[in-house]
């Protein structure tokens, strides 16, 4: 990205990106295979092609909430739902048209709230909460100054809105931290303003917009990533924020085999069924990105980048076309992480939306009981283990010897034959969740065959 295309940003106008490589396949992969991969729904009247709109899940009413964005037709002012594969559009009035304000939902307030975007008349800094049927402005006593382009996510550690950066009022990038807690906003950090920290501020994120941000459940923390600079330079950087401090992870590709690279207007949201955070798109060096990324906590991890086929098997699964700023959030009712839209490296809107399925947990096997516990030192005992998730065995070991699987019987029972051996081990299971661990209940004892070596009288 160039100065160039910023300045055409911030005046609200489509953004041409570098076109990038082909991205994308048109293979169709079923919802149940064990590759990771995303599958494409066939969406009941969706909306018009809205770019920057701003889109959370409601737990309350259980539907997802798009509102606003930009079309062909200027700035937009409609919200709308998506229930499973369905769109409806509520007709309800409510704020005034803008793009790319931050929205998430408030538990404390059992409502949606969306603050700030670009509108007609410029940045906006105001507050809204959406109870499932109407729009309500709140009336804070403090606000962040008007911006768009800030990251929201709402902290179930401290029960606050957390909002960081954007640009607006406070510059092309801002670096400041605020926090909502349904009542009123209050300025966490400001980096640019000393006077009010100790002998030092503490640590921050750089001055940035267009970062993608999500709360990991699993950590019980809010994680930032990439986003864009005053300068236009991407950045590639990962925080995290534990309620009152940001950490500098060091999650840089530049320096690491991490992924992704620096990126800005990329998806990001928490995937319930695997503890992960799920990334996907944005524009980096590569123009309008189609790889997706998942971060456990401490490190990325690329699930599948259809622009390189080397990690793939006979086909690259499918995907979403390579596409900034699209939307995405985690759907409970269907347990999938759910993208929409976005706009691709020509600067054409999309409206086509997406179910993310990663590969299936598979629960570790489990030893509880050998029996029979002795065999001959030969080998050769038919021995049944019993225990839980052995359905999928794929190798069972007496100590470091393999064993012949006879017959597997139930998700809690199979049979081996021993294989020959000494003193006493441990029967072992392995299956795509891993191997069993080692417990006194698995222990298996090899007995030597006694010898005669005389007999008297004979």
């Amino acid at each position: 990205c160039v100065i160039a295309a910023l300045v055409v940003a911030l005046a609200g106008a489509a953004v041409p990106l570098p076109a990038g490589p082909a991205y994308g396949s048109t293979s169709v992969v079923p919802r149940s295979s064990t590759a990771p991969h995303w599958t494409a729904v066939n969406a009941f009247d969706p909306p018009n092609g809205e770019y920057g709109s701003s889109f959370a899940y409601d737990p309350a009413t259980k539907n997802i909430v798009l509102f606003g964005g930009s079309s062909t037709f200027g700035f937009g002012h409609e919200t709308w739902t998506l229930s499973g594969s369905t769109w409806t559009s509520t007709q309800a009035s409510g704020p005034p048209n803008r793009y790319f304000a931050s929205m998430a939902f408030d538990p404390s307030l059992n409502e949606m709230v969306l603050f700030g975007g670009e509108g007609l008349s410029g940045y906006l800094n105001d507050t809204w909460a959406w109870n499932g049927t109407t729009w309500t402005e709140l009336a804070p006593s403090q606000s962040p100054t008007a911006r768009y382009e800030s990251s929201m996510a709402y902290d179930a550690s401290t029960h606050d809105l957390v909002l960081f950066g954007g640009s607006g009022a406070c510059g092309i990038s801002c670096s400041d931290t605020w926090v909502f807690n349904g009542t009123t906003w209050t300025q966490a950090i400001d980096p640019s303003d000393t006077h009010g920290c100790p002998s030092t501020c503490p640590n921050s994120p750089p001055a940035l917009f267009w970062g993608s941000m999500a709360y990991d459940t699993a950590k019980s923390d809010i994680v930032l990533f990439g986003g864009e600079n005053s300068t236009a330079t991407d950045i590639a950087g990962t925080w995290t924020w534990n309620g009152s401090v940001w950490t500098n992870k060091g999650a840089d590709p530049s320096s690491t085999t991490s992924v992704p690279a620096g990126l800005y207007e990329a998806a990001m949201a928490y995937d319930a069924k695997t503890g992960n955070l799920v990334l996907f798109g944005g524009a980096g060096i590569g123009g309008a990105e189609s790889t997706t990324s998942t971060w456990n906590g401490s490190a990325w991890t690329q699930a599948i980048d259809p622009g390189d086929s080397s990690g793939c098997p006979t086909t690259c699964p499918a995907s979403p076309s390579g596409r900034v700023a699209p939307d995405v959030t985690y759907d409970p009712q269907s347990g999938d992480v759910v993208l929409w839209g976005g706009r691709d490296g020509a600067g054409t809107t999309l409206f086509d939306t997406w179910f993310w399925s990663p590969p299936p947990i598979v629960a570790a096997p489990k030893v509880s009981k050998v029996s029979p516990n002795r065999g001959p030192a030969r080998g050769g005992t038919v021995v049944v283990v019993t225990g839980s998730n052995l359905s999928g065995a794929t190798a069972v070991h007496f100590g470091a010897s393999g064993a012949h699987i006879d017959k597997k019987v139930s998700a809690n029972e199979i049979e081996v034959t021993s294989p020959k051996g000494a003193g006493t081990v441990d029967v072992t299971v392995t299956t795509a969740g891993g191997t069993s661990v080692k417990t006194g209940a698995d222990h298996f004892s090899y007995v030597v065959a006694p010898k005669v070596s005389k007999v008297s009288p004979n």
